[in-house]
């Protein structure tokens, strides 16, 4: 169970709810979005324990990708993902602006999905003095975890925590 695991941050992969991270049906997404987060908030209830990952919201007539932290009341913070994907074609509303949250051991940012390929996201986070990036995400290619997120972490000067499905 979670309240087992002796870490305040806990991070799972991107869309972390579905088979496999494939979202069938936006709507019924939304559903089980929304379901997941209240049973993660029930696990850590009790604790000071917070846990990243990212889920699918509705915003106005279309569909987010949005990284969120969930605590013992549920969300606390959400973060949008910022550039299209075309991994996933069904993100058609996308954020503006990188935002940051304040835990008691250290600000972080939320780096959602297929965001964390973008060096200037880690730069925007560098200058928001973010001391911790939580990548929830589907890392596609060995670069992105063999270089770009260590180059990311070593020419910020942040922690970087990612979280990804094995794959080939």
């Amino acid at each position: 169970a979670l309240r087992n695991i002796d870490a305040p941050l806990i991070v799972f992969p991107e869309l972390c709810f579905f088979t496999n991270g494939v979202v069938s049906s936006l709507e019924r997404a939304v559903q089980v979005s929304t379901q997941m987060v209240s049973l993660i908030s029930v696990f850590v209830n009790g604790t000071n324990k917070h846990v990243v990952t990212s889920m699918v919201e509705k915003f106005g007539d279309g569909f987010a990708h949005v990284g969120v932290v969930i605590n013992k009341t549920g969300i606390v913070f959400r973060q949008l993902q910022l550039h299209g994907s075309q991994r996933l074609p069904w993100v058609n509303s996308l954020g503006t602006e990188l935002n940051t949250f304040d835990l008691p051991f250290g600000r972080i940012a939320v780096i959602v999905g297929d965001d964390s390929r973008n060096p200037e996201i880690f730069r925007l986070a560098a200058y928001k003095n973010v001391e911790i990036a939580v990548c929830p995400s589907a890392f596609q290619m060995q670069w992105e975890t063999e270089f770009g997120l260590p180059e990311r972490s070593a020419e910020n000067r942040m922690n970087i925590i990612p979280a990804t499905r094995p794959n080939p």
